[in-house]
C-alpha cells in the first residue's frame, strides 16, 4: 500500500475516532462529576504505566524486524502472554492499596477492572502490529472503529444508569473484547496462534530497551495526575485532565493519521539504506500546519471551548487550557520523535530523552505545588520545553538533518499560524459581548477561512497534498 493510500485510511479512521471521542467526552463530562472523572484519570494514569510493561516492545518489534515468520510471531505471542498476565495480576493487587492511598474506592474499583482487561489484550495486539507492518491500514481502521463504538456505547449506557466512573473502565474492557474478535477475523491466515516460549532472549532484549523509553514516556504523560491526585486533590486533577483533553484531541487527530504510518515508513527507509530525514521533516511540516492554528485558537478561546464541550462546571479549567495550548505549539514539531528514533533502532536515546523530560516536569511540579498553585498545567509548561532542546539535538544526530533544514520545514507553518492568530484575535476583541456559542462558531469560521487563505498564499505543503487528493477524487468520479 502506498504512503498516500495508507495516510488516507489512517486519516479516515483517526478523524472518525477523534470525532467519536470528542462526542463521548462531551456526554461523559455531563454524566460524571469532576471528582469522579478525577478518580478515573488517576487510575488510568497508573494503568498506563503497567500497560507499557505488558506490551514490552513486542508491537514495535513486529513492525521493525527484518523478517517475520510463524516461529517469530509465536515467540512474540508467548512473551506478550507472559507479560500481560503478570502485570494483570500486579494491577489487581495494586487496586486496594491505591484506593487507600488516594482515599477513593472508585480508584480501586477502576484499577481492578482494568487489571482484568490485561488478560484480554494479547489476543488482539499482535495482529494489529502485524497489519501495521504490512501497511494494511484499511483492516486496522475497521478494527479500531468497531471496538471504539462498542466501548463508547457501553460506557455511556452504564454511566447513564448511574454506575459512576467504573462505567469507563467497563467500556474499555468491551472495546478490548471487540478488538480481539475483529483481529482474529483479519489475522493473516499463514500465521497461527501457536505459542512458542523458546528463544525469547532477542525479543526480550529489544523489549527491555524499548519499554524503558515508553514507560518513562507514559510516566511523563501521567505524572501530574499521579502526584497531583495525592498532593493536590482529585478535582484539580480533573480540571487539568479536561484541559489536557482538548489539546490531546488535536494530537490524537494528527498522530492518529501520521503515527501508525510514520514508524513502518521510516523503518522501511532505514532498512533499505535510504535517507529518512526528508520524510520526517515533511511530516512535521504537515502536522504543525494544522496543529499550530488549532492550539492558537485554544489559547484565545479557552472558556468558550470548555463551556461548549463539557458544560459550565468545567469553566475553571480555562486557565489550564490556555497554558496547554502554548505548550502544544512547542511540542507538536516533536510528536513523532519517538517513532523516528525507534525506526532507526535508536532506543537508548528515547530512554534518555524521556528521563530528561521526567526530571524536568517533576521538578517543575514540585515547585508549583509548593507555591500553593492548583494550576497543574504550569508544571508541563515549565518543564517540557526545556526537554525539547535535547529532543532536537538527538533527532538531528539520528536522522542527519540540520537545524536550518528543521527551521525551513517549520517556517510555512509559522506564517500560516501568524495569519490565523491575527484574524481570530481581532475577531475575539470585536465580539467580546457576544454569547459564548455564537462567539465560538464565529471564531471557528474565521479560523477556517484565514487558515485556508494562508495555506494557499504561503504555498504550504498541505496545499500540494490537497491538490493530489482533489486530482485523485476527480479521477475516481470519472470512472463512476
Amino acid at each position: 500500500m502506498s504512503i498516500r493510500k495508507s495516510l488516507f485510511f489512517t486519516a479516515l479512521s483517526a478523524n472518525s475516532l477523534t470525532a467519536l471521542n470528542i462526542g463521548f467526552s462531551m456526554v461523559i463530562a455531563r454524566l460524571l462529576t469532576p471528582s469522579e472523572l478525577g478518580a478515573y484519570s488517576v487510575a488510568a494514569a497508573i494503568v498506563g504505566l503497567t500497560q507499557q510493561f505488558r506490551d514490552f516492545g513486542t508491537s514495535t518489534y513486529i513492525v521493525q524486524c527484518k523478517q517475520v515468520d510463524p516461529q517469530t510471531l509465536g515467540r512474540v505471542f508467548g512473551l506478550t502472554l507472559l507479560m500481560a498476565f503478570a502485570f494483570g495480576f500486579i494491577t489487581l493487587i495494586m487496586s486496594w492499596p491505591a484506593a487507600t492511598f488516594y482515599k477513593s474506592k472508585d480508584v480501586g474499583l477502576i484499577l481492578a477492572v482494568l487489571g482484568l482487561n490485561f488478560f484480554l489484550i494479547p489476543f488482539g495486539s499482535n495482529t494489529l502490529a502485524l497489519l501495521r507492518r504490512e501497511m494494511k491500514f484499511k483492516e486496522r481502521a475497521i478494527i479500531n472503529q468497531v471496538s471504539a463504538v462498542a466501548g463508547l456505547v457501553i460506557a455511556i449506557a452504564l454511566a447513564s444508569a448511574g454506575l459512576g466512573p467504573i462505567s469507563l473502565a467497563l467500556g474499555i474492557m468491551t472495546s478490548t473484547v471487540s478488538t480481539a474478535l475483529c483481529a482474529s477475523y483479519y489475522r493473516p491466515k499463514q500465521y497461527s496462534w501457536k505459542v512458542n516460549f523458546r528463544g525469547l532472549g532477542e525479543i526480550a532484549k529489544f523489549g527491555a530497551q524499548t519499554t524503558s523509553g515508553t514507560v518513562l514516556g507514559q510516566v511523563n504523560r501521567g505524572v501530574i495526575e499521579i502526584i497531583g491526585g495525592r498532593v493536590a486533590d482529585l478535582t484539580s486533577v480533573a480540571y487539568y485532565n479536561k484541559a489536557k483533553s482538548v489539546t490531546e484531541h488535536i494530537g490524537a487527530l494528527l498522530m492518529g493519521i501520521a503515527g501508525p504510518v510514520a514508524l513502518p515508513v521510516l523503518a522501511k527507509a532505514h532498512r533499505h539504506n535510504e535517507d529518512p530525514s526528508g520524510v520526517y521533516l515533511r511530516a512535521i511540516a504537515l502536522m504543525t500546519g494544522i496543529a499550530w492554528p488549532l492550539c492558537a485558537f485554544s489559547i484565545i478561546f479557552p472558556l468558550e471551548i470548555l463551556h461548549f464541550m463539557y458544560g459550565s462546571q468545567w469553566d475553571f479549567a480555562a486557565p489550564m487550557l490556555r497554558l496547554l495550548g502554548i505548550l502544544g505549539i512547542f511540542t507538536s514539531p516533536f510528536w513523532l520523535w519517538t517513532q523516528a528514533l525507534l525506526a532507526v533502532g535508536n532506543t537508548k536515546d528515547v530512554l534518555k530523552g524521556e528521563l530528561v523530560e521526567l526530571v524536568l516536569v517533576v521538578s517543575a511540579l514540585s515547585g508549583v505545588l509548593l507555591a500553593g498553585s492548583q494550576n497543574l498545567a504550569l508544571a508541563s509548561l515549565i518543564g517540557t520545553p526545556l526537554a525539547l532542546i535535547y529532543f532536537h539535538r538527538t533527532l538531528k544526530n539520528a536522522l542527519g538533518y540540520s537545524s536550518l533544514a528543521f527551521l525551513k520545514a517549520l517556517l510555512p507553518s509559522a506564517i500560516v499560524c501568524a495569519a490565523c492568530v491575527v484574524s481570530i484575535y481581532g475577531f475575539s476583541i470585536a465580539t467580546e459581548n457576544w454569547q459564548g456559542l455564537w462567539r465560538l462558531v464565529g471564531g471557528m469560521t474565521v479560523l477556517l477561512i484565514s487558515w485556508a487563505a494562508a495555506i494557499h498564499l504561503s504555498s504550504h505543503t498541505i496545499k500540494n497534498e490537497f491538490s493530489v487528493g482533489v486530482s485523485w477524487l476527480k479521477r475516481k468520479l470519472k470512472t463512476v
